[in-house]
């Protein structure tokens, strides 16, 4: 059995809804987006949304966040 003063302060902060690119896809945004009538909605030109799977890390360590479901 585990005490209470085992136990973290802090309860553990879960992000459950991220996306990650692949590189290519945030190099070339506007390829994608003139093939992509969504693609080009969700993601407009200028916009920071588009995230890699560092880019998530990083964002989650500056955020406290402990877990990210991609």
């Amino acid at each position: 059995m585990v005490g209470a003063d085992q136990l973290s302060s802090r309860a553990d902060v879960i992000d459950v809804h991220a996306h990650v690119h692949h590189e290519s896809v945030v190099r070339n945004r506007e390829a994608f987006a003139s093939q992509d009538a969504w693609f080009r909605v969700q993601n407009p030109p200028g916009s920071r949304r588009l995230s890699t799977v560092s880019r998530l890390v990083a964002q989650m360590d500056a955020g406290g966040i402990d877990v990210s479901w991609a």
